[in-house]
This record gives C-alpha cells, sequence and structure tokens, in this order.
C-alpha cells in the first residue's frame, strides 16, 4: 500500500536531525505537505552527502556545528556531485539495490535553492554563524519553453476591442463583428481566464458548461475529462452568448461554438478569430490561441505564485512541464517561491 503524503512527510523527517525537523513543522504553516515533502527530500540528498563525503557519520548524528563548518567550496564540491550520483536502497527482501542518480541545471538549481533557504532560516534564527550559500551561485537553467505572452496592457487593448468593437474600418467588418460579437467576446475570454487549449475549447458543448455554478467540463489530452471555475467576467459575457445560442435556429450540433455555416467552429476559424482580434489592438508580435494560453497562466502563476494551482488549471499531469512552460519568474524569487507556496 503506498503512502500518503503526511504519512511520507513524516518518514522523512524521521531521517534528519531534530533542529531539522522542527524547522519543518514551523514551516508547515505557509507551506503545502506536497511542498515540504520535496523541500525536505532536497534538503535530505544534501544531509546523506555530508554524512558520506564531510563528516562520515550518521545523517541524524549531523550537528548544527557541523552545518556551521560547510565552506562554499564544499557546497559547489555537492552540485557537482548532483550530475551523477548513486544511492542503495533494501528491497523488501533486504537485498541491496543500487540506483543511478542525475539532475540537470534545474535539478541543481532546486537543490541549491533548499540548501540556501534553509542555510537562510538558520542563519536569520542565530542558531548558525556561517552562510556558505551566499557566495554560490549554480548555473541558471535555461527556460526555453517560456515564450512571448501577452503584457497586462496588451491583454487589456485585446478585451476592448473584443468588448466594444473599436478599430474595424469597414461597415462590412462592422456588421460582422456585431453579428459574432457576444460569440467572440465569450471566447476570448475564455482563453483569457482559463488557459484551455484551442482543441478544447473548439470541442466544448452547450452541456459542458455550468453558469450557475461558474463551471465547465473540458475534454483533455487524452480524453481525460477535468473541470474547471471561470471568474465572474467570464460568466456574465458566457451567460449572453448561450442564450444567444439557444435561440439560433436550424443548428443540429450541441456544440457551444459554432460558425456562420452553423456547424461547431474549427480550430484554424479559432485561430484567425484570434489574429484578427490581436491585429485591431495593435499587438504586433504573433498572437495565436496558444499565445492566450501562456498569457493566462503564466499571469496566473504570477499572481497567485500557486504552482499546484497553476498545474490544475493547464491540465498538465506533470507540475514539471508548468514550472517549464509558465511559471516564469525573476531567478531568486522562483528558487525560493517553489518551497514557500500556501495552497
Amino acid at each position: 500500500m503506498s503512502k500518503n503524503n503526511d504519512e511520507l512527510l513524516l518518514e522523512i523527517e524521521g531521517k534528519l536531525p531534530r533542529y531539522i525537523k522542527e524547522y519543518s513543522k514551523r514551516i508547515s504553516s505557509t507551506s503545502s505537505v506536497k511542498t515540504n515533502i520535496a523541500y525536505l527530500s532536497d534538503i535530505l540528498t544534501f544531509m546523506e552527502y555530508c554524512s558520506k563525503k564531510l563528516f562520515f557519520k550518521d545523517v541524524l548524528d549531523i550537528s548544527i556545528e557541523d552545518l556551521n563548518s560547510v565552506t562554499d567550496i564544499e557546497i559547489y564540491d555537492y552540485l557537482s556531485y548532483l550530475g551523477k550520483y548513486t544511492k542503495t536502497f533494501y528491497n523488501k527482501a533486504g537485498d541491496p539495490v543500487t540506483r543511478i542518480y542525475s539532475n540537470s541545471d534545474t535539478g541543481k538549481a532546486r537543490k541549491l535553492a533548499a540548501i540556501k533557504s534553509l542555510y537562510g532560516k538558520l542563519f536569520e534564527r542565530n542558531m548558525i554563524k556561517n552562510n556558505p550559500t551566499l557566495t554560490v551561485a549554480q548555473k541558471s537553467p535555461k527556460y526555453i519553453g517560456i515564450k512571448e505572452r501577452l503584457t497586462k496592457e496588451e491583454v487589456q487593448a485585446l478585451e476592448n476591442v473584443v468588448m466594444e468593437g473599436i478599430n474595424i474600418n469597414t461597415d462590412l467588418s462592422k456588421k460582422a463583428y456585431e453579428r459574432n460579437r457576444k460569440r467572440d467576446t465569450a471566447l476570448m475570454l475564455i482563453f483569457l481566464y482559463s488557459g484551455i487549449r484551442v482543441s478544447e475549447l473548439s470541442n466544448l458543448n452547450i452541456t459542458d458548461i455550468d453558469i450557475s455554478n461558474s463551471t465547465m467540463k473540458i475534454l483533455r489530452k487524452g480524453e481525460k475529462k477535468d473541470k474547471i471555475p471561470f471568474p465572474d467576467v467570464v460568466a456574465e459575457f458566457l451567460n449572453e452568448y448561450i442564450n444567444e445560442r439557444k435561440n439560433m435556429k436550424d443548428i443540429s450540433t450541441n456544440a457551444l461554438f459554432v460558425s456562420q455555416f452553423k456547424s461547431r467552429i474549427t480550430v484554424k476559424s479559432i485561430e484567425n478569430i484570434v489574429k484578427k482580434y490581436a491585429a485591431r489592438a495593435n499587438i504586433t508580435k504573433p498572437v495565436t490561441p496558444h499565445t492566450l494560453r501562456r498569457t493566462c497562466l503564466t499571469h496566473f502563476y504570477n499572481a497567485t505564485k500557486d504552482l499546484d494551482s497553476t498545474k490544475r488549471l493547464a491540465g498538465h499531469e506533470n507540475i514539471s512541464t508548468t514550472m517549464k512552460f509558465y511559471a516564469s519568474v525573476g531567478e531568486e524569487e522562483f528558487k525560493e517561491q517553489i518551497y514557500n507556496f500556501s495552497y
């Protein structure tokens, strides 16, 4: 039977010295159990290294005085060690099993952030006089997945042209705008405030929307069903469009968003809608549905500093995907915040 998070946290704490267990208890009020597990796991890796390479004693016997004696050079040696190292475990039969571990620059940065935070907090509490991590820097991870997204000002400009119909040059375009205003406004706001994928939006049905509870059902990648909430600004305009949609005649599809041909709107049509309004908002960078997804998720993360909720909103299976592509913050802020979320 697999352990739950509370049991796993207690197991990790049991492998660490008392002063680190006490520290874990202090930070538990501002961190989720999952965050605390990740934090202490990285500290345990460091303590195991100290046990084998520096102090030649059991992890539980490593004292605060021992930590106080660690130098910045030894921290750098630890980072090099993280590139590739082995750990030996014992299976249920009591036989030793050796596993090989490795860390990318991202993994090293995360583990360095853990011990930087630990040393920093111990130093603040006058439990140690030396903080060797202050002068240690790790090669910055390359967050190559974080691409262009809209600024808050560009989001506001985009909302304005969709809601108010500004910057329309011809009478024909104005008529088309008035005909599709409620649909396009609801469509764009869903992108901007839910961050769903263009395929997920195209596949939405009327029955997927629950206005009274401000939630919508989504079919994620891999046919996975999900449900996410949406804010009042989306509910208002989505409700207007749904009322209009229900009164449309000669439509047999259950699709939420339909084209002028009264069929489910295609991904290509959605891409053209997004491109059109971005041009009217005088946004010079390329804007696609995925740009809006990136915009929503990145700004949501920066506003909440909640990686777990951002992962859930994105529909990601792996939190590392969320970190790489959407959790874009200043480097030092990132290293600290990863261990200090409040869910």
